[in-house]
């Protein structure tokens, strides 16, 4: 598979390798490899529309219809009039749109292509010797002249050819875009400390327990239980203000 030097408008040059050049339903159009794979793991193509020397971009809906059409066509086993590519030529920046292809296909594609060399010079070189048995035909040799009909060459009614009844295939799969999932964060609340439970006290200390507790001791229970609290109440507002 030869590669072909693309010239860009920005001034940048790509090299792409061809895979076919073919004459379809609205035109002529050339498809590169892209050289990579698409998510499923698929060769991707490149296809623009081709007029000789340079290569553009398809805009036109129904005519990109119509070039899916005529791949299919190809890949289906009825052959398409192939043109030859020169080894340089220009092209807009975006000037391809990308189609995904089974391997099979793909590989199809390739295969067939098989561009006809033009045989015009070649046939008037070998209608030389032809002309030259006599010396009064070589003063004929104006009748070569005659050799534009050449240019009328039987190629040009092969466009009929889509009409020929298409077998169906598998659909060729476009690149598949599949959208990233949102991610949700979710709080994390802080765990609530626990309590301290007293111990339960029996009905034989109770009597000695409430009698030797004084007021003090009471009111420093109370300070560190509040204190506790303010601790456990200022770490939870700052797990809030963290998030």
């Amino acid at each position: 598979m030869s590669k072909i030097k693309i010239n860009l408008t920005s001034g940048n040059v790509v090299e792409k390798p061809l895979v076919t050049c073919f004459k379809g339903t609205n035109g002529t159009y050339i498809v590169f490899d892209n050289e990579t794979n698409g998510s499923m793991g698929l060769p991707i193509i490149c296809i623009s529309k081709f007029n000789g020397s340079s290569a553009e971009k398809i805009f036109d809906q129904s005519e990109w219809a119509s070039v899916k059409e005529n791949l299919k066509t190809i890949i289906a086993g009825t052959a398409l009039p192939y043109v030859s590519v020169p080894e340089s030529i220009t092209a807009q920046d975006d000037f391809f749109t990308q189609l995904t292809l089974p391997v099979a296909s793909f590989d199809l594609l390739k295969n067939v292509y098989k561009p006809i060399a033009p045989t015009v010079e070649t046939s008037a070189v070998t209608a030389e010797p032809v002309v030259s048995p006599t010396p009064e035909v070589v003063q004929a040799a104006p009748l070569m002249e005659p050799a534009p009909i050449a240019q009328s060459e039987v190629i040009a009614p092969a466009p009929i050819m889509p009409a020929e009844p298409i077998a169906p295939l598998p659909p060729v799969v476009e690149t598949p875009v599949v959208p990233n999932a949102p991610i949700i964060d979710t709080p994390v609340m802080a765990p609530m400390p626990e309590t301290p439970v007293a111990p339960a006290v029996t009905n034989s200390e109770s009597t000695t327990t409430s009698n030797s507790v004084s007021s003090d001791d009471i009111i420093a229970i109370k300070e560190n239980f509040m204190k506790s609290c303010e601790t456990m109440f200022d770490a939870l507002i700052k797990k809030f203000e963290n998030k």
